[in-house]
């Protein structure tokens, strides 16, 4: 790479791409993925990867700022070699650094906003489009809505469809290497053409009959007018780099986490966030609302869930030993599970301890969560039936209670049939008799064999 374009000749280059004729646009569709990157190998703008293609394999920072350098001819820096790194995790050793530091000097790629670039990190369709659109100073459709695109995106897509641009259309998946070499193929074909045509126009034109140059009349010289004091131009403010705790509320408002790690969070001054916990935090902080928090309330929302992990750790613990003497119904509440009660915290106890249907440990919340249900509702209906007290079940209290075949056609019918197998609602085993407590494998099987009976 020796030289470097001025951004209006990278704009004129790069605005044939949005623009192409008919002939091209047939030229590449008839054209395979691979007959294009093999023009290109010749062309010296891909090399592959050790010697291979691999079109499939998804397209990174770095290969995209490669070819995007090659094909508009920039140079890296003002010297032969970039002597300073253009981003702190890309090292001066790295095989792109020098299309890497001219595409950022282009104002193309700009990196994360935390002075890192990630280059071996994948790019999505919807993320090449806006550097696409950053590459030819074009202007985003404002309010623009495109199924399938972040709201972030979306006016640099639309802009690419209304120009009627070959584009893929998986916006939220990776682009894959096929797509650069698309993209590729379709600007240096038309710049090629371009300067062909140009070349040609200059050959055809006439060299104009030298006019003779008449003799000067003298001029008389004027009275100066005087210079006018010319109005200064106000300096432009600067846009700021969006801060670790900017990304952080902006993600969180967007739902799009791909830049967003635990270093971030650290950078922004919160603490506590680790690989067991951060999608549980990104999750809590989504879900809160799209409003700025501050450090401090992002703080709280991490301490909580190192809160609620730190009971249910207990709590498996506590199964897996079968020692319960600091787990109460407090640390049940503490690790987000409702219900729990004094009346029912032994029996839930025994049941994460013993054989059920969900015996691995550790067991996660919603099966803890599942566990307390059927404990609480599945006493409702031994009470009611067992022993004669408390509200008749409706169809709810039998799902809850993990209760199968009951529904709102039959619910009636199962309740008076359960009323007659245990006694008429006055306690007792199957047909009447003196029992003691109900399971819920009896109650189950009375109510299987009588829609069996149907």
């Amino acid at each position: 790479m020796k030289k470097k374009l001025s951004r209006i000749s990278l704009v004129l280059l790069m605005g044939a791409l949005l623009f192409p004729t008919v002939g091209n646009a047939a030229d590449s569709q008839d054209r395979t993925a691979q007959q294009k990157y093999d023009e290109l190998v010749a062309k010296g703008i891909f090399s592959g990867i050790n010697g291979e293609a691999k079109l499939n394999e998804n397209m990174n920072r770095a290969q995209f700022a490669r070819v995007a350098a090659l094909i508009l001819n920039l140079g890296a820096t003002e010297t032969t070699t970039p002597t300073t790194k253009p981003f702190s995790d890309v090292e001066l050793t790295h095989w792109a650094v020098e299309e890497i530091t001219a595409v950022k000097e282009a104002g193309i790629m700009i990196g994360n906003g935390n002075e890192t670039f990630t280059p071996n990190k994948a790019m999505t369709v919807q993320e090449t489009a806006v550097a696409v659109g950053r590459v030819l100073d074009i202007e985003p459709v404002e309010g623009a809505k495109v199924e399938g695109v972040s709201d972030w995106a979306a006016g640099y897509v639309q802009a690419i469809i209304n120009a009627k641009v070959d584009f893929p259309t998986n916006y939220t998946e990776a682009a894959t290497r096929a797509d650069l070499v698309s993209l590729a193929y379709q600007a240096e074909q038309v710049i090629m053409e371009r300067k062909e045509e140009g070349k040609k126009t200059e050959e055809s034109t006439p060299t104009p009959t030298p006019t003779p140059t008449p003799t000067p009349t003298p001029t008389p010289t004027p009275t100066p007018t005087p210079t006018p004091t010319p109005t200064p131009t106000p300096t432009p403010t600067p846009t700021p780099t969006p801060t670790p705790l900017d990304l952080i509320n902006a993600a969180s408002a967007s739902g799009l986490w791909t830049n967003i790690d635990i270093e971030i969070f650290v950078n922004a001054g919160v603490t506590g966030v680790t690989t067991d916990n951060v999608s549980a935090v990104k999750v809590a902080l989504e879900s809160g609302g799209s409003s700025p928090r501050t450090v401090l309330g992002i703080q709280a929302i991490v301490n909580a869930e190192i809160t609620k992990q730190a009971a249910l750790n207990l709590i498996n613990a506590a199964a897996i030993s079968r020692v319960w003497t600091e787990v109460t119904e407090t640390t049940f509440a503490n690790a987000g599970v409702i219900g729990v009660t004094n009346e029912y915290l032994v029996g839930i106890q025994g049941i994460l301890q013993d054989n059920y249907a969900i015996t691995q440990l550790p067991k996660t919340l919603t099966q803890i969560q599942t566990i307390v249900d059927e404990t609480i509702h599945f006493n409702a209906i031994n009470n009611y039936f067992g022993f004669g007290y408390g509200s008749e079940p409706d169809k709810r209290v039998f799902d809850l209670a993990g209760i199968n075949g009951v529904t709102d056609l039959n619910i009636v019918d199962i309740i008076a049939h359960l009323q007659t197998e245990y006694g008429g609602g006055l306690g007792g085993g199957p047909n009447g008799g003196p029992g003691g407590l109900l399971t819920k494998q009896k109650i189950q099987e009375v109510i299987d064999n009588y829609l069996g009976s149907l």
